[in-house]
């Protein structure tokens, strides 16, 4: 009788597992402790990106030849994604010295150089998405209390340990995306509890023009469900609609606050500071 599907793959990977080297198997979960780091650190702690990079490099420190290996399977994928890195960096690059845009933003961009290196430390480490699943939770809770605590404080927008409001709403979205979309089985109710906390982030961020993007991301996993998970999903859609509603009779985010940040944005601008919500 032939094995199920579900049954081969998990033999396979059995199998794979039999042959990996301790050190490996201990790389690959430094790479991990590094996922998770990733999206719990990223807007809610002023560490940022730091200590994701720091484990990832200490991952390639312990099996460097396992990236080498990577590199020779993938190595067509690889360069396409190299390929139009650079064409972005180009355009960068030409920015700069065209509508000399200062080196500070450039650098901003520029960071996108990374991501082949990075793309081929997964494909090659092969490290579980749980652990940035269980991140992208513990950054949207991290999220919310630092902008309640923000708000509670006197400040009119939340906006995490980030330049501005918008770009810390940008951000909780994405947080979102991967609470949603890298979801194993079975874990609906922790998914659905930091996704409501999350929307409530967004709500404190007073971010409005994000709204359409985070309905579109749920709409997107509600297609994509069935049964306990599509009436979660429904669920969050109700609190994400109530949330929009409630958002337009916060003291906070009425038009003539927004009209005062908005000239105090200008003021900045002038001076030189770029990074404001305007």
């Amino acid at each position: 009788m032939p094995l199920p599907e579900s049954r081969i793959h998990l033999t396979a990977d059995a199998a794979i597992a039999s042959v990996e080297s301790p050190r490996l198997r201990r790389a690959r979960r430094v790479l991990e402790i590094g996922l998770f780091c990733l999206p719990a650190l990223l807007i809610s702690t002023p560490w940022g990106l730091t200590p994701f990079t720091a484990f990832a490099l200490a991952a390639l420190l312990m099996a460097p030849d396992q990236l080498l290996r990577g590199k020779r399977e993938i190595g067509r994928s690889l360069r396409l994604l190299l390929a139009l890195v650079l064409a972005v960096t180009v355009v960068v690059v030409m920015s700069k010295f065209i509508f000399d845009v200062r080196w500070r933003e450039v650098d901003n961009r520029l960071r996108l150089l990374t991501l082949p290196f990075f793309a081929l430390m997964v494909y090659a480490y092969r490290p579980s998405r749980r652990w940035l699943w269980a991140g992208a939770l513990a950054g949207l809770v991290g999220a919310f209390v630092v902008a309640a605590w923000q708000v509670g404080n006197g400040v009119d927008r939340a906006l995490g340990w980030t330049d501005n409001a918008i770009m810390f709403a940008d951000a909780l979205i994405a947080l979102i995306v991967l609470a949603v979309f890298c979801r194993p089985p079975g874990e609906l109710l922790w998914t659905t509890l930091a996704c409501a906390i999350g929307i409530g982030a967004v709500a404190l961020s007073g971010s409005r023009g994000i709204w359409p993007g985070l309905a579109l991301v749920l709409v997107i996993g509600l297609l994509v469900s069935a049964g306990r998970a599509r009436k979660l999903l429904l669920s969050l859609l109700a609190v994400l609609a109530l949330t929009v509603i409630a958002s337009w009779w916060i003291p906070p985010l009425a038009e003539q606050t927004r009209i005062e940040e908005l000239r105090s944005d200008v003021d900045r601008y002038m001076e030189g500071d770029a990074a404001s919500s305007l």
